[in-house]
C-alpha cells in the first residue's frame, strides 16, 4: 500500500523570552501510521503540539499537514485534523450527547442537518453509546478522554493528534484507550501522532517513534529498527535521555 506524507515538521524551533524550547525539530509522518512522541516532562512535547494545531506560533520553521503549510493556510490544513491538546474539557452539567451536539454545531464539516445522527454515530465508535444520556460530570476520566475523542471524530479527520492521552488513568481506562486508537487505525485507516512520557502504554499500539529530549530530537525511527543494543523501546528510551 502506498502511504502518503500527513505530517511534514522541517527544522521548527521555538523560544519564549529568550529561552529554547524547541530547537530544529524535524519529522515526517506518513498515513496510517501510528506515531508514539516521546520524551520527559518538560522536553517540549505539548510545545510542539500546539504548534501542531495552530494555537502559537514557531519561531522558526514549518509544518505542513497533507502538503499545505498550517501558518499560511491553517484552516486549509487543520480541515481533516483532529485533536485533543492537554484534558479534554466539557460542560460537568449536560449530558455526553448534548456536549458533542454543542461542538457539533461549531465544528467544520459537519452537515447541520444530520448534527443528532454524527453524535450518535461517534459515541458508538468510542464505546458510550450507553452513557451518552448521562451529565459529564459522572463519567470516569477514561470515559471524558474517550468523549473527547469522539469531539475529535465529528469532523471525520483522517489524522488525530492526542497529548498525553492517558494522563490520570487507570489500568482499564488505558486500555480501553489502547484498544480504541488501534481500532480506529484498521478500521477508519485514521494516522495518530500521539505525546505521551509513558512508553510502556504506547508500545503495544504505536508504529514509529520519534523520541525529544531537552527540546531537541534524539531518535527516530521504527522499533525494528533499534538493533540488539536495546531489548526494548523503555530501556533505549532511560538510555537516551540520559545521556
Amino acid at each position: 500500500m502506498n502511504k502518503t506524507k500527513v505530517l511534514e515538521v522541517k527544522n521548527i524551533s521555538k523560544k519564549v523570552k529568550g529561552k529554547r524550547i524547541l530547537e530544529d525539530v524535524s519529522f515526517d509522518l506518513y498515513s496510517s501510521d501510528i506515531c508514539g512522541f516521546v520524551g520527559p516532562n518538560g522536553s517540549g512535547k505539548t510545545t510542539l503540539i500546539r504548534i501542531l494545531t495552530g494555537l502559537i506560533h514557531p519561531t522558526k520553521g514549518a509544518v505542513f499537514i497533507n502538503g499545505k503549510n498550517i501558518n499560511e493556510r491553517q484552516a486549509s490544513a487543520l480541515q481533516n485534523v483532529g485533536a485533543i491538546v492537554e484534558s479534554p474539557i466539557f460542560f460537568p452539567y449536560m449530558t455526553g450527547k448534548q456536549n458533542l451536539i454543542n461542538l457539533a454545531r461549531i465544528t467544520h464539516g459537519v452537515n447541520k442537518g444530520e448534527i443528532k445522527e454524527k453524535v450518535k454515530e461517534v459515541l458508538k465508535v468510542v464505546g458510550l453509546e450507553d452513557r451518552g444520556n448521562d451529565k459529564v460530570g459522572s463519567y470516569s476520566l477514561g470515559m471524558k478522554q474517550r468523549l473527547g475523542i469522539a469531539q475529535a471524530l465529528l469532523g471525520e479527520p483522517r489524522f488525530i493528534i492526542l497529548d498525553e492521552p492517558s494522563n490520570g488513568l487507570d489500568p482499564l481506562g488505558m486500555k480501553q484507550l489502547r484498544e480504541l486508537i488501534l481500532s480506529l487505525n484498521k478500521n477508519k485507516e485514521i494516522t495518530f501522532l500521539i505525546s505521551s512520557h509513558l512508553i510502556k502504554e504506547l508500545e503495544v499500539v504505536c508504529h514509529s517513534w520519534v523520541m525529544i529530549n531537552k527540546g531537541s530530537i534524539v531518535w527516530q525511527g521504527k522499533s525494528r529498527e533499534l538493533g540488539d543494543k536495546y531489548e526494548d523501546l523503555e530501556q533505549k528510551f532511560i538510555g537516551l535521555m540520559s545521556q
